[in-house]
């Protein structure tokens, strides 16, 4: 597995992001600088491209571009503000696959698959996304014609990790997890989970899938903090890739800030 630094962090932290995986003393991971983003960015083969949002504020046009499945979906929540960071998310989405598929928004038809992972139909089909977000913090991710998945958590100290790591993990994290300082287990949990989670999005499966074990050669995977309070992870499944993108040993990831 990869584990890139971004330019906006400093050469120590850069160099402490392998040991912050395996789980010694260092488990800090970097954050990114979210930039604001061009009407028309290209997706090149070979890159990711990130966009953060803040769900914290609903703009009313955002239901106009949402399908009739999603309007159904929204109305099924029982609290307002779920209700609402939904909207929020799917309007940002498909704003963003507006911008990299040249259509508009509420013209983008999206199907899911079992394990309801979205992807676009027809034109703009080369455009592999995914979607995760977490408290008033999304998170979407791009590729060109590679499975791709990301995974968004708002971390808490007193998450009870070591049952979650028993049912989840496997035995050589949850070793990890044990040997590692007190203090440093809530956030390398965290570690562990972003990452498990977004090569099983890559792959289109969920927590539920009959095994939850991944061969980390088969993916690329960054781990970063998207915010302060927040872990992330984005990962793409190699298998999907082209021959070309499948030797590379590093994608260039491309950190956008979503205007509402």
């Amino acid at each position: 597995m990869s584990i890139l630094a971004h330019p906006c962090d400093s050469p120590e932290t850069a160099a402490a992001l392998d040991t912050a995986f395996r789980g010694d003393t260092a488990v800090g991971v970097p954050a990114p600088c979210f930039e604001d983003a061009p009407d028309a960015p290209m997706l090149r083969e070979g890159e990711i491209h990130l966009w953060r949002g803040d769900l914290s504020s609903l703009d009313s046009s955002q239901t106009g571009c949402m399908s009739p499945g999603e309007l159904g979906r929204a109305r099924k929540f029982r609290f307002d503000r779920d209700r609402n960071r939904f909207i929020a998310s799917r309007g940002i989405v498909r704003a963003i696959l507006g911008r990299y598929t040249a259509r508009e928004p509420w013209e983008i038809e999206l199907v899911a698959g079992p394990y309801g992972k979205p992807s676009i139909v027809g034109e703009g089909a080369h455009v592999r996304f995914n979607l995760s977000h977490s408290a008033d913090t999304l998170l979407v991710a791009l590729t060109r014609d590679c499975e791709v998945g990301v995974d968004v958590e708002a971390t808490r100290e007193n998450l009870p990790f070591e049952m979650l790591a028993k049912h989840y993990l496997d035995p050589g994290e949850i070793w990890q997890l044990r040997i590692a300082p007190p203090h440093r287990q809530a956030q390398l949990f965290y570690n562990f989970w972003t990452v498990l989670e977004a090569r099983l999005k890559a792959r289109g499966r969920g927590l539920a899938a009959d095994s939850l074990h991944l061969d980390e050669t088969d993916y690329f995977t960054s781990i970063f903090s998207p915010a302060p309070g927040y872990a992330a992870a984005v990962a793409i499944d190699l298998s999907t890739c082209s021959d070309s993108a499948r030797r590379r040993s590093e994608f260039v990831i491309q950190h956008y800030q979503w205007q509402n």
